[in-house]
């Protein structure tokens, strides 16, 4: 297993796996364990808000984004740390991750 200053910095090779790793940590770190993929939240979206992967992570988890909202601030905080908030798949690249996450 990575250390823990290797898993904070780790990034995936494209978007979609990098958000498999931000899922991955939700995991570990939060109990936000779903089979939830970075490819199912880019499907058919030019970008990706922090609001719109809270939502997802809460609908995978089975829990309703409206009546969730500390979880959903808090799911949303942890994107804009990593990401800002919003992404794009056509023009991310690793050099884009925020040193916090």
């Amino acid at each position: 297993m990575a250390s823990r200053k290797n898993w904070k910095r780790r990034c995936g090779v494209d978007l979609a796996d990098d958000l498999d790793v931000l899922l991955a940590k939700l995991c570990v770190g939060q109990g936000f364990c779903n089979l939830l993929t970075g490819a199912e939240l880019l499907r058919g979206r030019d970008f990706l808000t922090a609001d719109a992967f809270a939502s997802r992570v809460l609908e995978a988890e089975g829990m309703n984004p409206e009546h969730e909202t500390a979880h959903r601030r808090a799911l949303a905080r942890r994107f804009a740390e990593r990401y800002g908030p919003s992404v794009s798949a056509a023009s991310w690249t690793p050099a884009d991750i925020r040193a916090v996450t």
